[in-house]
């Protein structure tokens, strides 16, 4: 079920390309005497679309071991928690040029975040457009491993594994 309209959609396609683009490109095109070049990083793709994905993942994942409710990322305070996170990623070249690729790689798994979040409609926060699960019948999901509540059945209160189904949102 799609929770979001066309101007949503739209929105979230634009951002998310236009921000996916700029970690591919490194955040740098030019063009000097007819020779591309721009600022591509390997290591920020393979970050940006697997080890942040796998953290969040991770993190949801212990999360479902002790609280047992979907988790609902919105409001003042998630949003400026994930604002601040989102700066000091892209803002990493800064204070730990060691580190510098991990702009890059901010800039690729929030566009595909936002990109996977528009495909699916969602309203929520979109890096965790990927790891949000929901069992199809209005309860939450349980990830792999997670304990279920002291009598609950495995069809109960948190949903059979078997049923859940990978539902998109982000932070």
């Amino acid at each position: 079920m799609r929770q979001i309209g066309p101007i949503g959609t739209t929105a979230r396609v634009v951002v998310g390309l236009l921000l996916l683009v700029s970690g591919v490109l490194g955040g740098r095109v030019e063009v000097i005497h007819g020779q591309f070049r721009s600022g591509f990083q390997p290591l920020s793709i393979g970050v940006g679309l697997i080890a942040f994905p796998a953290v969040v993942l991770g993190w949801q994942w212990l999360r479902s071991r002790q609280v047992h409710d979907r988790l609902q990322a919105t409001g003042a305070l998630p949003t400026l928690v994930n604002m601040l996170v989102f700066a000091a990623l892209v803002l990493t070249p800064l204070y730990a040029p060691a580190l510098s690729f991990t702009s890059g790689a901010a800039l690729v798994f929030y566009g595909a975040s936002m990109l996977l979040a528009a495909l699916r409609g969602y309203s929520g926060c979109e890096v965790l457009a990927g790891v949000q699960l929901d069992s199809g019948q209005g309860r939450p999901g349980r990830l792999p491993g997670s304990r279920r509540p002291p009598g609950a059945s495995r069809e109960g209160v948190t949903g059979d594994v078997s049923a859940a189904r990978l539902r998109t949102s982000s932070f």
